[in-house]
């Protein structure tokens, strides 16, 4: 969100007229951020933790505190395994500090560890148990089946390196 909210404020004095996004976004784990860079292209002066704090009250009612701190550890996260400079903006690409041999399970397995994935689901449980209402429980189940899927996917990937260094069936 930090990140985000730097770099439409930075277009925005830099006098931006327009903004293409990737299309493979995924609300469940991201509708915050795109949430909020609607609002600061709307309005840069806009505080975004003011606008992350009126998405996740207006989406996640009771839950609402849970699944801040859910995207603020994933988030976190992204930024220590992932870092991106405050002047990258580049269309050509992210010029992080990553090494640019990694690929994608790579930087999966590097950015999702089971430990964190722990933390992340134990919030999400937290999140289901706190949603009052049918429509918060739907906004936290969007999170969870998207969760879920990178979890399993970073599973697959971890149970996949077993395989590759020791072929057994049971591998």
């Amino acid at each position: 969100a930090q990140e985000t909210a730097e770099r439409l404020q930075y277009l925005h004095e830099n006098g931006f007229v327009g903004l293409g996004l990737d299309s493979e976004g995924i609300w469940g784990l991201q509708g915050r951020v795109f949430y909020m860079a609607g609002r600061l292209v709307g309005d840069p002066s806009l505080d975004y933790r003011d606008i992350i704090e009126e998405y996740c009250n207006g989406v996640y009612g009771k839950a609402a505190g849970t699944m801040t701190e859910f995207f603020d550890l994933l988030e976190a996260r992204l930024s220590e395994v992932i870092p991106i400079d405050k002047d990258d903006i580049s269309v050509e690409g992210r010029r992080t500090r990553m090494p640019r041999w990694l690929n994608t399970s790579d930087m999966y397995l590097a950015q999702y560890p089971p430990r964190f994935l722990q933390q992340l689901e134990q919030l999400l449980q937290k999140a289901e148990n706190e949603a009052a209402t049918e429509r918060t429980q739907g906004w936290v189940r969007l999170s969870r089946d998207q969760f879920d899927f990178t979890r399993l996917l970073t599973e697959m990937l971890i149970s996949y390196r077993a395989w590759q260094v020791k072929p057994t069936q049971a591998n």
